[in-house]
């Protein structure tokens, strides 16, 4: 039988060996949560990444549309027209096009799957890969873009179309809008309002010198933009 002194060491080091074996798991299991932390902010930062990859390849497919027009007709075209106010308020326009259609303020969504909305819903849905994502309604952020820019034009500014253009969306026919097109769709519409010959071209140039005005006194750089809305939303 062991005696009482040599127990208590055999209970001592099964208890030293137990505590041991639990700082082990308790470490491992730390160090699988950091990896899990880690893993999931490496994603989310790749999402970013890819979404603003994808959202420059929309972008420049419709600026390579947009001056496909105006090799054929005269105009000019700004992309990024991105320009801040006296009180510090930013807006980034993705293209505007000026030619004898009219005056064209475009915002691109370079948004895959099916897309849902009107214009009278706050958000709108993206359908892809049996996930539902929802985003702001893009008719109302653009008429905020065309409100800054009447004032920035000041006295009696020209009228201002709103187009809202998916280059990827896989269908727009559950949109319910008069200001939302495709790239095909846009194209055309943008040319069957030149063929009508709306816009004299001695306007065409007033207001092309009058943007330049406001890019020149008033503009900035994506990146400062970015900041702007960071610094209003923080």
């Amino acid at each position: 039988m062991i005696g009482d002194d040599k127990m208590w060491v055999v209970i001592s080091i099964s208890i030293i060996i137990v505590l041991t074996l639990v700082l082990v798991l308790l470490t491992n299991l730390k160090d699988d949560n950091n990896y899990g932390e880690y893993h999931k902010k490496q994603i989310t930062k790749f999402d970013k990444q890819e979404q603003e990859t994808f959202g420059k390849e929309g972008e420049l497919s419709v600026a390579a549309m947009l001056n496909n027009i105006i090799s054929k007709h005269y105009g000019y075209v700004f992309n990024d027209f991105t320009f801040m106010d006296e009180n510090g308020y930013s807006t980034n326009i993705d293209h505007i096009i000026i030619c004898e259609g009219g005056i064209f303020i475009i915002e691109t969504k370079s948004l895959k799957g099916i897309i849902y909305g009107n214009d009278n819903n706050e958000v709108w849905y993206q359908e892809k890969w049996q996930e539902s994502k929802e985003f702001y309604n893009p008719v109302n952020q653009n008429q905020g873009h065309i409100s800054h820019l009447k004032r920035m034009m000041g006295y009696n500014p020209p009228k201002l179309i709103s187009m809202i253009i998916f280059p990827f969306a896989d269908s727009i026919d559950n949109i319910d809008s008069k200001y939302v097109y495709d790239i095909n769709s846009a194209y055309n519409y943008i040319v069957e309002c030149i063929n009508k010959n709306n816009y004299p071209k001695y306007l065409i140039d007033k207001t092309y010198a009058q943007l330049n005005q406001i890019i020149n006194q008033h503009g900035i750089s994506i990146n400062e933009h970015k900041e702007n809305i960071k610094n209003k939303y923080n």
